[in-house]
């Protein structure tokens, strides 16, 4: 997948950030439960429908965990409300997937990159697979820095093995 800066911008454009930051934190949310079931934002679509579907969910458990009806019934508001912001913000949710996967893509690539670098390295990397059996892998991932203007480190993890590893303890 050949991607350039000026496609990156032009998707980045469309997202309008300000109705779609108060759900900033259920979107990662929603994407670790991605990464945990092994499906990274496979289809940007499905994962919209899924994202709008899984907040929804969450609420009216929510809604049913409370004991008065005019709670109930005001919380149903809510879950209405919510569900028609959603609905005008779904092009914006699905654009966030659409360039999380391309970033994702995008550090896979240079953890590829790096673990060709490093295969004849004589660190080895593991992970448990049950009590006392361990298998080899790839490192976790690699971080990088920049040491002007103070220190900025980025870590590039490939997330749909690790990350479900460690969700998976």
């Amino acid at each position: 997948m050949l991607i350039r800066k000026a496609q990156i911008y032009k998707i980045l454009d469309k997202i309008d950030f300000a109705s779609i930051k108060k759900y900033a934190a259920d979107l990662k949310t929603y994407i670790n439960t991605e990464v945990r079931q092994g499906q990274f934002l496979d289809n940007p679509d499905i994962s919209t429908q899924k994202f709008i579907e899984y907040i929804s969910s969450r609420m009216s458990v929510d809604a049913q965990k409370l004991k008065s009806e005019a709670g109930k019934l005001k919380r149903q508001e809510q879950i209405n409300s919510t569900n028609k912001e959603l609905a005008t913000i779904k092009k914006s949710i699905k654009l966030v997937f659409e360039i999380t996967k391309i970033v994702a893509t995008l550090k896979n690539n240079l953890v590829r990159i790096f673990n060709e670098m490093t295969k004849n390295s004589y660190l080895g990397t593991y992970f448990e697979q049950s009590t006392g059996v361990w298998k080899t892998s790839d490192p976790e991932g690699f971080a990088v820095s920049k040491t002007e203007g103070g220190p900025d480190i980025t870590k590039f993890v490939k997330r749909q093995e690790f990350s479900a590893q460690n969700f998976a303890k």
